[in-house]
């Protein structure tokens, strides 16, 4: 009898285990509301945004894309030599920064946060870059790991682990739920990530 009572009081705690778990995560992966946004300032056109993004690497400031983030990078017109092509970073309506999308043959300086136009097609990457043509030339704080982005990525499950060389064990989850379809990363155990589907639909 004794046994008993305490196999069901096991079961019963790992069950509450399990709802819990299910509960934070899936309160994560819905808790940010506001969507990360790269626009071109001119006209306030969404370039790249959450639904683009695969993960972020606050190391080397990097931003893996889908191919579709990589067509609307592709295919940006940058028209002023000068002055690139003008964008704001924002979380929801929150400016975090400016800077630019810059022309790699561009033999202009620009002392801003910098998006090369050219496309790392290796890993189907674009960085973040600290001044053009180098470092040398940038002037300013540096905005690109500004807190509210490295929380709202890590919300998402698109921040990058450190040390982490192998970008395979990024899965991407699709739910769908009335008019709304949510798409995220992580790096979360596969069985995990399936009972989290389960939960989410």
């Amino acid at each position: 009898m004794k046994k008993t009572i305490k196999a069901t009081l096991v079961i019963l705690l790992l069950a509450v285990v399990v709802a819990a778990g299910i509960f934070y995560f899936t309160s994560q992966l819905r808790g940010s509301t506001e969507t990360f946004g790269i626009y071109l300032l001119k006209n306030n056109e969404l370039v790249i945004s959450d639904e683009e993004i695969i993960w972020y690497d606050k190391n080397s400031y990097e931003i893996n894309l889908t191919a579709e983030g990589i067509e609307r990078i592709q295919m940006l017109k940058v028209e002023s030599v000068t002055y690139g092509e003008p964008f704001v970073v924002r979380i929801g309506n929150q400016e975090i920064y400016k800077g630019s999308f810059w022309t790699p043959i561009s033999s202009v300086s620009y002392p801003g946060i910098v998006i090369e136009t050219l496309v790392n097609m290796t890993d189907n990457t674009i960085k973040l870059e600290k001044g053009y043509p180098s470092s040398d030339f940038f002037e300013g704080v540096d905005p690109r790991n500004d807190q509210r982005i490295l929380d709202h990525f890590q919300k998402l499950g698109k921040l990058k682990p450190e040390n982490s060389e192998d970008s395979s064990s990024y899965q991407e989850i699709t739910y769908e739920g009335g008019d709304s379809e949510c798409c995220f990363t992580s790096s979360i155990p596969i069985a995990l990530r399936h009972v989290l589907q389960v939960n989410l639909k």
